[in-house]
């Protein structure tokens, strides 16, 4: 709990090397601190995070600390999306990676999402794509 409240988030790999056993049982530690809403979990896989519940953070006397550790839900995440794009005329899926903090399958699942939305187009394949604002025929 004190390397979660230090570093905000954890994965099992990391508590694997804490508490010295595989990933596997790290992640059953994890989700049983989940089971008792001590942390909370976000993201799937192998990209799964844990970070301290907001009732601890409650509890510890800093809940916005609990805004920090949980990160930018999916909103924020279009908005800084729509921005950079807006501001730098396109952006790619590891931009996108970096500056949401996501990982590379959740940022490529976002980019597809603003672009089945109408709100970005997309350019090239695979590793060389990139999105860019979608302009109506009328402009």
């Amino acid at each position: 709990m004190h390397e979660i409240r230090l570093e905000l988030r954890i994965t099992s790999a990391r508590a694997a090397e804490l508490f010295q056993v595989d990933q596997h049982d790290a992640r059953a530690s994890l989700n049983s601190l989940v089971d008792r809403s001590l942390l909370e979990a976000r993201g799937d896989g192998k990209g799964r995070t844990y970070h301290l519940a907001a009732s601890l953070y409650e509890r510890l006397g800093d809940p916005s600390q609990y805004v920090r550790a949980r990160g930018f839900d999916d909103i924020q995440q279009e908005q800084m999306v729509l921005t950079f794009v807006d501001r730098n005329g396109s952006i790619t899926r590891r931009e996108a990676t970096e500056l949401c903090r996501i990982d590379s399958e959740r940022a490529s699942r976002l980019l597809r999402r603003l672009r089945d939305e109408g709100r970005l187009e997309m350019h090239g394949v695979k590793r060389s794509a990139y999105y860019v604002m979608k302009h109506d025929a009328d402009d």
